[in-house]
């Protein structure tokens, strides 16, 4: 049985609709707080298929929101996995030189780390090699000791556990499937599988889909969602690795790169790639015939980006589809470390369940930053991709204190 009316709706059981909804509860603890999600179980999609990353916030510029919320978020996200007494790794993370050109993007990120405040480092070769002895790097390399890793699966069922316990409604296998923004009579109406459902306020936080449900509300119609796949390799390594190692990424792009992480598990995993998916859910090698609309639209953006290529995706996307081959991942990953392994590394390693980024993009260019956009009566969070995951806390006070709780105070 679920409730047709609640005082508000979330679209979207992954990180970012679990701490909008519990924060939700917080702000207003009399109020019917309804979360939709499409699937058996919250966090199925990128809120438990990512990386485990906790980012330190030094890739970004100081004029974006991934600036302001990841320093906020990876102190925020630490302390809930200390409470809960779930898997942590205080690793820390190595970005890496290759070569000349690197040197310049490092300093770059160097800098921006010390704008936005994060506890990070120049470091020499030797320095680097004292951190993680089977580093490669050239010259230099930055050290930022407050990133750490932490088993996403884990985090997303406590919080969700949290969630129930502030008195969230959850309501699983519910698919939003249209929405009538009634603002004149102050309701939203949200027609599902399971009913239609009235509401004060609306919240869009449907990742892959968002794009998609906010155009409902004629909300960020210059925005699509170009899904990218991520996979990772798990990897038997001839001694333990101490810490995360990254390349310096291209900094027109929002992706960071294959890197080293640590495993809060145990052991390491290599990845991910950032290859084009033409499908929202394409988690094999091609897409189904059934998704056959949806693939055409994602290749028509895909070929409108390379060929305006401002962002050089048309080299990314490219050099990326080389990566269903585990020796070209692994061929990206050994310039990052010196023998990881005693054996036939790709023979070795496994793949692990690959993640997709819900990449938003407008004007044939990917988006860098996070976006909200807001309707009359709802609030659409469009980009959420890394370090979203770490960010989600702060993003939820963000989208209810400063978009929600005014528009209903109205």
């Amino acid at each position: 049985y679920m409730k047709l009316v609640a005082d508000i709706v979330v679209a979207g059981g992954g990180c970012i609709g679990l701490n909008i909804a519990s924060r939700l509860r917080q702000c207003l603890p009399g109020a019917v707080i309804l979360l939709l999600e499409k699937e058996e179980r919250c966090g199925h999609h990128g809120s438990s298929r990512n990386s485990g990353v906790i980012h330190s916030g030094f890739y970004y510029t100081s004029d974006t929101l991934k600036s302001l919320m990841t320093k906020t978020g990876n102190r925020k996200l630490t302390e809930f996995i200390l409470e809960k007494k779930l898997k942590l790794k205080r690793c820390g993370k190595l970005v890496v030189a290759t070569s000349d050109s690197d040197l310049q993007s490092l300093d770059i990120l160097y800098n921006r780390g010390q704008e936005n405040g994060i506890d990070v480092h120049m470091v020499s070769e030797s320095e680097a090699l004292e951190i993680e002895p089977m580093v490669k790097t050239y010259q230099r390399a930055l050290w930022s000791p407050s990133t750490s890793v932490a088993d996403p699966v884990e985090v997303s069922a406590a919080q969700v556990d949290d969630a129930i316990e502030l008195g969230v409604d959850i309501q699983t296998r519910c698919t939003v499937l249209d929405i009538c923004d009634k603002s004149v009579l102050g309701k939203i109406s949200v027609k599902t599988n399971m009913g239609t459902i009235e509401a004060a306020h609306f919240v869009n936080a449907a990742g892959l889909y968002a794009d998609q449900i906010a155009h409902k509300c004629n909300v960020g119609l210059q925005y699509s969602i170009l899904p990218f796949k991520g996979l990772f390799l798990h990897c038997p390594l001839k001694q333990e690795l101490r810490t995360n190692v990254y390349p310096v990424p291209d900094l027109r792009q929002p992706f960071l790169g294959t890197h080293w992480t640590v495993c809060a598990s145990g052991g390491a995993k290599v990845g991910p790639t950032s290859m084009p998916a033409f499908s929202r859910e394409n988690y094999s090698i091609l897409p189904p015939i059934s998704k056959f609309s949806e693939t055409s639209q994602i290749v028509t953006d895909l070929l409108g980006m390379m060929w305006h290529d401002s962002q050089g995706i048309r080299r990314l996307a490219l050099r990326e589809l080389a990566k269903l081959s585990k020796k070209r991942i692994l061929s990206d990953a050994d310039q990052l470390l010196h023998a990881p392994c005693h054996g036939n590394l790709a023979r070795d390693s496994t793949w692990l369940r690959p993640g997709i980024r819900a990449q938003l993009m407008s004007r044939s260019e990917l988006v860098n930053d996070f976006v909200i956009g807001r309707g009359c009566l709802s609030t659409h969070i469009l980009n959420a991709v890394s370090p979203g995951w770490t960010c989600a806390i702060p993003m939820a006070h963000h989208v209810v204190d400063d978009y929600i709780i005014p528009q209903l105070n109205k």
